[in-house]
């Protein structure tokens, strides 16, 4: 392995550690709403955050350090080929590659819990600040009608 394939199996092995911290966090986090326990969830938001922040700098440092060596991956540079014929950087660069990928699909499912949540929540609210929804109709005129009416209010 010569200093320069050192260097990238670093800065490969860097992002790959902190995506893996992230994956941690994100699974963490999806606990936290399967088991509603806000709190929690809420306390791993800065750690989230942090992680997703040292993440964007590796990237960084490894995108640029490929742009400087003239790498551009998929390419059938004989430099790529070169760099990736290292058993140990072709492990590092397919681990990354699968890990961003289960990152990015763990994310996706919290958006989807935290969308659904939300919205049940609003449907809950306005039951119980007496609103009824309408579906948004238009008239003979193809102007849209009220979507929400009101209905008398729920007293506590």
């Amino acid at each position: 392995m010569t200093q320069d394939t050192n260097r990238f199996a670093r800065l490969l092995s860097s992002e790959l550690d902190i995506n893996q911290q992230l994956c941690h966090v994100l699974e963490q986090e999806l606990d936290c709403i399967r088991q509603q326990d806000i709190t929690e969830f809420e306390s791993l938001t800065p750690i989230r955050q942090g992680l997703l922040t040292e993440l964007q700098s590796a990237a960084s440092n490894r995108l640029e350090w490929m742009q400087a060596a003239g790498l551009i991956p998929g390419e059938k540079s004989a430099r790529w080929q070169n760099i990736t014929a290292d058993e140990e950087i072709a492990d590092l660069w397919t681990a990354l590659q699968t890990q961003y990928r289960k990152n990015q699909g763990l994310t996706a499912r919290l958006s989807e819990l935290v969308l659904a949540l939300g919205h049940r929540t609003r449907h809950k609210l306005n039951i119980l600040l007496g609103r009824q929804h309408k579906p948004g109709l238009y008239n003979q005129q193809g102007q849209a009608q009220a979507v929400n009416t009101r209905m008398r209010g729920i007293r506590a």
